[in-house]
């Protein structure tokens, strides 16, 4: 679990994204492990966060489906002996598929080095958890965009504030009772204008609980969301004090914490990072398997992707230079 978080820090430190490119086309032309997989079985949730597109009206004509038994038993197969990583869950809410534990159970069949879990939680019970412990899930992922009742249900509209209390605190005593470390447990908390203050009693409310991992994200415009504010801009020096208490209290507590930036020299002439990431991520939903003309239903992975000559885009891939991503929210301070 720490190994993986080690490895983000090593990817980051690296400046030559050629020999990452170079990695991925070996990788590939072996038929070893590289995927990233990022898995929504079911395009649906439960809440209607303001700042997600599910807070949108008439999402649900836009973003529907979820796969049957046999097709999820068909991508594992195809899919996850590729996997570094699997994430269940990733625009929607996992805990809405009736069988997700069965990913899960498929994914450590097929020795998937490291299996994440995201959710909002309110939905998970302590069956749910008991089996994720027996069954090893490397990381659970919790969302949540205020610390304190008020803005925690303010923004996570439909979501209970004590709920999710319980379930941090079911998490912590079942973890213990079993004497496991699995599942590790990390907070993604989405920065606003709205609720950057309340970050600050984060530890207040949540310093009993078992939380191994802190990801501080900062606010997208992600279309047309019931929340619209992003200007944070006027909000970078709270920002940086408030997150560098965070820092300070995560390091003292052991906790990694992965921060977003808000500065980076920019370059004119860097590779971009993003051509690595499209290597390798295999975003996969009931709507689309990585590619819109691939027919995942009758067509293998391999036959795909030597139909659009993936090799030789990989090959090209190692030479492409365009201007970097400057965002500082793509960018974090990784504490391991």
């Amino acid at each position: 679990m720490k190994l993986y978080y080690l490895l983000l820090k090593l990817n980051s430190i690296i400046k030559i994204p050629a020999l990452k490119q170079l990695y991925v086309l070996f990788a590939h032309l072996l038929k070893k492990r590289h995927l990233t997989l990022f898995m929504d079985p079911i395009l649906s949730c439960n809440l209607k966060c303001k700042m997600c597109h599910f807070s949108e009206k008439g999402i649900e004509k836009k973003l529907f489906g979820k796969f049957k038994d046999q097709e999820m038993t068909r991508l594992s197969k195809m899919l996850f002996k590729r996997a570094i990583k699997l994430q269940i869950g990733c625009a929607a809410e996992p805990t809405l598929y009736k069988n997700f534990l069965n990913i899960l159970i498929d994914a450590k069949k097929y020795k998937v080095p490291f299996v994440s879990f995201i959710s909002n939680g309110q939905l998970l019970t302590q069956e749910h958890i008991q089996n994720f412990i027996d069954y090893e899930l490397d990381e659970l992922i919790l969302s949540m965009h205020g610390v304190s009742k008020n803005v925690y249900e303010n923004f996570m509209t439909n979501s209970s504030h004590s709920r999710f209390l319980s379930l941090l605190r079911k998490i912590t005593d079942l973890r213990k009772k079993n004497n496991s470390s699995f599942p590790k447990v990390r907070i993604n908390y989405t920065v606003n204008p709205d609720n950057l203050h309340d970050l600050s009693k984060f530890f207040d409310i949540f310093g009993l609980f078992t939380i191994d991992i802190l990801q501080i994200r900062i606010i997208k415009d992600l279309g047309n969301t019931a929340y619209k504010n992003f200007n944070i801009k006027d909000y970078y020096p709270d920002y940086i004090r408030i997150t560098d208490n965070i820092a300070k209290e995560c390091k003292e507590r052991n906790i990694t914490h992965l921060i977003a930036k808000i500065d980076r020299e920019a370059s004119d002439q860097k590779y971009n990072e993003n051509t690595l990431f499209e290597s390798i991520y295999r975003n996969i939903t009931p709507q689309t398997v990585w590619k819109n003309d691939f027919n995942w239903r009758e067509e293998n992975y391999d036959d795909y992707c030597k139909r659009i000559h993936w090799s030789k885009i990989l090959f090209k891939n190692i030479f492409v230079k365009k201007k970097e991503d400057n965002s500082f929210d793509s960018y974090y301070d990784i504490n391991v």
